[in-house]
């Protein structure tokens, strides 16, 4: 394992890891708890690929940076005074302290490199250093950093293996907050109180205008920055796009302007789109208002529209500034709009553990428990956020997360063209369905978890009616999947199992269209 960390590593171009580098210190800067610290305890030993010279030559007049030497048998903090003084090896002693070190009660912080990490913050060390022994004990809050390279889906259990507060991977999704709320009128003026602003706008449709708005009544927004479009998926086009730009440009909006984004998906991801696009990019907030915006569109950095029948054709990924969920908007939901939500926490179980497909099986969807809801979402958000962390441009893991959506989403361009109108989740679970059966027959998913999903799925979202003449239409429609490579070839998300993940499955056109007689005959279509 880790020899081929370590090879992938390798392979970068030094280009490549600069960009790496400069990443990860950008992001550590960023971070509250570096920002607020005096003393930094830096793990010398890190990986001469996340280069520490220019960070430590940089910061170290403005904080103590410190360092742990292993001198003999004696390990010794010592201080950090310039890279000249280092060659020499003149270091400022603070004390020889040996080992009680890690009580040490000025540092703030530790910095620790690591082989490789998992997203829960779990470290795998070079399995022999002195320091790698000495971590678990390590008081301070603890930040891992390293490359997406160095990603693991689980650290193997080793005595000397310990767990950071947070891992940083060198990603634009490194320091996306999520913000857990229950009112959202005393935590918003919060978060825009730490910001230096010269305007502040809302965008809304006509659902949320009506309904939401009046949550936002305190903070004195203007009602000339409050842009409304209209409400429902066929309108996440080009026209209110434009609308959105517009009316940023008439009323003064700039670069330090910043797009509170108050709706479901399809509010979050055209506002996403229109500000991460105006003046070539303003910062904005998600404040999800849907169960399917708060699991899935508002989280992850995807912002986008519709275009020419295809679903999410144009836009870009550019992380919110902040997420902001208020859990009691999704009590006001009705069932169709929760379920559509739920189908997206379903995903998520079947991509992530066990554990967690096993609570999506427990939560009764018929009684629904509002109380038990905030920790099911907060477990179902965790896991996207742990993949899109590591993979935010889809170049790898991330694909996970487009499982059921390769049919899904051509369910929903199908349904565009009709002139239909099908939630978004309930397309991704129909598109699961199909998925699923691919699942089982070409890479072995178990057949008891294969019938408890479909079950699932079958027993709560209907159905879309299709005939077998419009296979080559559907199949039309994949071609224009962003997962795939330009090839001709159709790559799919399949799963071996509960979280085990086969990216860039190559299914042939028979197999597709057998699975979609699956569909329909698992549906009575």
């Amino acid at each position: 394992m880790r020899k081929s960390i370590k090879a992938s590593v390798k392979a970068l171009s030094d280009a490549e890891k600069a960009m790496r580098a400069s990443q990860v210190w950008a992001s550590v800067e960023k971070e509250p708890r570096f920002v607020s610290a005096k003393y930094v305890l830096l793990f010398w030993s890190l990986p001469d690929e996340v280069d520490t010279h220019a960070f430590v030559e940089k910061w170290h007049t403005e904080k103590h940076i410190l360092l742990p030497v292993v001198i003999g048998d004696t390990l010794e903090i010592r201080s950090y005074k310039g890279m000249e003084s280092m060659r020499k090896g003149a270091f400022d002693i603070l004390e020889p302290i040996g080992e009680p070190f890690l009580d040490y009660p000025l540092i703030d912080l530790a910095i620790v490199p690591g082989v490789g990490f998992d997203a829960s913050g779990n470290r795998l060390g070079r399995g022999k250093g002195y320091y790698d022994r000495l971590l678990p004990q390590l008081q301070a809050y603890k930040i891992g950093v390293c490359f997406p390279e160095q990603y693991l889906s689980a650290v193997p259990t080793e005595p000397w293996d310990s767990k950071m507060d947070k891992v940083i991977f060198g990603t634009i999704m490194d320091n996306e907050q999520v913000i857990k709320l229950g009112r959202l009128e005393q935590i918003l003026p919060e978060e825009l109180g730490n910001r230096s602003l010269d305007s502040v706008f809302v965008l809304t449709d006509e659902n949320t205008h009506r309904l939401c708005l009046g949550k936002l009544s305190g903070l004195g927004i203007p009602a000339s920055n409050v842009i409304c479009i209209k409400a429902g998926d066929d309108n996440k086009d080009v026209e209110a796009l434009a609308s959105v730009w517009s009316h940023l440009s008439q009323h003064g909006a700039t670069r330090k302007s910043l797009m509170i984004n108050l709706g479901g998906g399809m509010v979050t991801d055209l506002g996403g789109f229109a500000a991460s696009t105006f003046k070539r990019g303003m910062d904005y907030i998600n404040v999800p208002t849907t169960l399917l915006g708060t699991i899935d569109a508002a989280v992850g950095g995807k912002t986008g529209i519709n275009f020419g029948g295809l679903k999410n054709e144009v836009g870009v990924i550019n992380p919110s500034r902040s997420v902001l969920i208020d859990v009691d908007f999704l009590r006001t939901l009705d069932k169709e709009n929760f379920l559509s939500g739920f189908a997206e926490m379903i995903k998520h179980g079947l991509i992530s553990s066990r554990e967690v497909w096993n609570h999506i099986l427990q939560f009764d969807l018929d009684q629904i428990d509002y109380n038990a809801l905030p920790s099911l979402v907060e477990e179902s958000i965790q896991v996207k956020r742990d993949i899109v962390r590591v993979d935010p441009t889809e170049k790898g893991i991330r694909k996970a997360l487009n499982f059921g959506h390769t049919v899904g989403h051509a369910f929903e361009s199908y349904a565009i063209q009709q002139n239909e109108t099908k939630l978004h989740g309930y397309a991704v679970a129909w598109g699961m369905l199909a998925e699923l059966y691919l699942s089982y027959k070409l890479v072995g998913f178990p057949k008891e978890d294969f019938l408890q999903a479909v079950s699932l799925i079958k027993e709560h979202y209907g159905s879309l009616y299709i005939t077998c003449k419009e296979y080559d239409l559907l199949y039309e429609l994949m071609t224009h999947d962003k997962k795939n490579e330009g090839d001709g070839r159709i790559l799919f998300t399949l799963l071996g199992g509960i979280g085990d993940i086969r990216i860039n499955t190559n299914v042939e056109k028979k197999d597709i269209f057998e699975a979609l007689d699956f569909y329909r005959d698992t549906l009575g279509i």
